[in-house]
C-alpha cells in the first residue's frame, strides 16, 4: 500500500504540473506580437464582433455577429523617394474618409509646416512638400508612427535618396514618325567614307537601307535586326545615388497629334541622360516633341523645379514625317491589272513625279532594267496618305517573269528602292460558262476553262469572287 501511495502521488504532481504548462502555452502571446496594442489589432483583425441584447432580464439568445472589426492600417513601401521631391502618395486600408485629419507622425516633420495633406480617403492620402522644406535630413528610410487616432508600430513608406537638383538640356534631335517596326536581315554596316560607295548606290541603290542613321547593305523586310525610334533625353545630375530604371517617370506630349509612350531602355540611365525607346510614334504629327522627367518623384526641367508646381516641359525632339513607301514580295503575274502600293506620309493628290523600274528583254533578247513611264505603262490612281495605286495601260506588261518591281522615287521622297512586287508569267486564262444547276447547300462545285494555272501559281495566288443577281447574297 505504501507503494501505491508513491506512485499516485507521483502521477498526480505531473498532472499538475501538465496542467501548469498548458496554461501558459494558451496565455503566451505570439512571437511575432511586438506589443499588446499590436497584438490587439492582430486579433480584432480576424474576429469579428458579437453581440448578446438583454431587455428587463429576457436575452435574445445566443450571440449574434454585428460587426467585423477592422482598424486603420498603413502599407509599407520601400520605393525610392528624393529628399525634395513633391510629393508622397500612402496607401493602407480603414482610413479616416471624412476628411484630412489633424494629426500625423511622419518622420520628423510637422504638418502645416514642412508639408500638407490632400486627397485623404479610406485607402490612402498625399502628403505634399511645401517649399524649400525637405522629407529629411539626410538618406535613410521614412517612417510613420501614427495617422489620425491610429497609433500603430512605425511603418516605413518610403527610402529616401540624395536630393536632386539635375537639369535637363534642350534637345532638336529629329525623329521619323514611321513606327512599323519592320524587320531586316543580319546586314553589313557600310563605311560612309569609302570611295566606291557613291558608285555603289548609283548602280545597286536598292541594296541598302538606313537605320538610326547608320547606313547597312542588305535584304530588307527578313528575321534580324528590328528598327524602333528611340530618343535620347540629356541632362546634368540626373541621377543620384541609390537611383534606378524605375526611379524614372517619362511622360512625352506633341505641338500635335498623339504624343508616344516612352520605355527606358535598360542600362542606359546615367547621370548625364537616359535612351528611351518610344512606342506610338506613327500617331504623332509633325512638330515639337516634349517630356515631363521626374527623379524619385522630383520633377526636373531646364532650370531647378520648385516643388510642388513641377517644371514646364522640355523640348527633347522634332518629330518629321518622311514619305515612306512599304515594300511587299507578293507574287502577280506580269500583265496583272493593278499593283496596290501600301506606305506612310504620301501625298493626298497623286503627284507627278514617281520612278518604277523594272526588268525587260532588249535586243537580241538582252536582259536590261528599264523604267515604267507613267501614262504609257501605268497610270497613277487612288491616292490617299497611306496607299496608292499604279494601274497596268492595255497592252503593256509589267516586266520579265522572275523579276521585281521596284520604286525609287514618290513625289519629293528620299532615294527609295523597295521592291512592289516579284512578277509571274502573264495569266490569259479563261473560265467557261454553265448552266449547271447547283444547290444553295452545296459544299464545293467544279470550275472549267483554259489556261486558268499558269506556270509558277500557287494556291495562295487564286482569289474567286461569286455573285449573284441579289447583292446581298454575294
Amino acid at each position: 500500500s505504501f507503494m501505491f501511495l508513491i506512485i499516485f502521488h507521483s502521477l498526480y504532481v505531473i498532472l499538475l504540473l501538465s496542467f501548469f504548462v498548458f496554461f501558459l502555452i494558451l496565455r503566451r502571446p505570439p512571437r511575432s506580437t511586438l506589443s499588446s496594442s499590436s497584438a490587439a489589432s492582430d486579433v480584432y483583425k480576424r474576429q469579428p464582433l458579437y453581440c448578446t441584447l438583454t431587455v428587463a432580464g429576457r436575452s435574445t439568445g445566443p450571440p449574434v455577429r454585428v460587426a467585423q472589426i477592422t482598424v486603420p492600417t498603413i502599407d509599407p513601401s520601400h520605393r525610392n523617394l528624393a529628399q525634395n521631391a513633391a510629393s508622397l502618395t500612402i496607401s493602407g486600408a480603414n482610413l479616416p474618409d471624412d476628411g484630412c485629419p489633424s494629426r500625423i507622425s511622419l518622420g520628423d516633420l510637422v504638418l502645416g509646416t514642412d508639408f500638407i495633406l490632400d486627397g485623404c480617403t479610406a485607402t490612402g492620402f498625399t502628403a505634399w512638400l511645401l517649399p524649400s522644406k525637405s522629407w529629411g535630413s539626410s538618406p535613410g528610410r521614412l517612417n510613420l508612427h501614427w495617422y489620425a487616432t491610429s497609433r500603430q508600430d512605425p511603418v516605413t513608406v518610403a527610402l529616401l535618396l540624395p536630393a536632386v537638383t539635375g537639369m535637363l538640356e534642350p534637345g532638336f534631335q529629329f525623329i521619323s514618325n514611321v513606327d512599323s517596326s519592320r524587320r531586316y536581315s543580319t546586314a553589313e554596316a557600310v563605311d560612309p567614307t569609302a570611295s566606291s560607295l557613291r558608285q555603289e548606290l548609283t548602280e545597286s541603290p536598292s541594296q541598302f537601307f538606313a537605320v538610326d542613321s547608320e547606313l547597312y547593305a542588305g535584304r530588307q523586310r527578313d528575321a534580324g535586326m528590328e528598327h524602333r525610334p528611340q530618343i535620347e533625353i540629356r541632362g546634368l545630375g540626373l541621377k543620384p545615388d541609390g537611383a534606378t530604371d524605375e526611379d524614372l517617370g517619362i511622360q512625352f506630349s506633341a505641338d500635335s497629334g498623339h504624343p508616344p509612350i516612352g520605355h527606358v531602355i535598360s542600362g542606359s540611365y546615367t547621370n548625364e541622360g537616359v535612351l528611351v525607346r518610344l512606342e506610338g510614334l506613327h500617331r504623332t504629327l509633325p512638330g515639337g516633341l516634349h517630356a515631363a522627367v521626374t527623379v524619385a518623384g522630383r520633377a526636373v526641367g531646364p532650370q531647378e523645379c520648385e516643388a510642388p508646381l513641377g517644371c514646364n516641359r522640355t523640348q527633347v525632339g522634332t518629330v518629321v514625317a518622311p514619305i515612306t513607301v512599304y515594300e511587299d514580295h507578293s507574287r502577280l503575274v506580269s500583265n496583272a491589272q493593278k499593283i496596290i502600293v501600301l506606305g506612310e506620309n504620301l501625298p493626298e493628290s497623286c503627284p507627278s513625279n514617281i520612278i518604277v523600274t523594272s526588268t525587260f528583254a532588249g535586243e537580241e533578247l538582252a536582259i536590261v532594267s528599264g523604267l515604267l513611264k507613267p501614262d504609257l505603262d501605268f497610270e497613277l490612281q487612288n491616292c490617299t496618305s497611306r496607299q496608292f495605286v499604279l494601274v497596268l495601260r492595255p497592252g503593256r506588261s509589267w516586266g520579265l517573269p522572275g523579276y521585281p518591281v521596284r520604286i525609287h522615287q514618290y513625289s519629293d521622297s528620299e532615294r527609295l528602292g523597295q521592291v512592289l512586287a516579284v512578277l509571274l508569267p502573264p495569266f490569259r486564262g479563261s473560265v467557261s460558262t454553265s448552266d449547271g444547276e447547283l444547290s444553295n447547300v452545296a459544299r464545293e462545285f467544279s470550275l472549267f476553262g483554259s489556261g486558268l494555272v499558269p506556270e509558277g501559281i500557287e494556291e495562295s495566288d487564286i482569289c474567286l469572287l461569286y455573285t449573284s443577281p441579289s447583292p446581298r447574297d454575294s
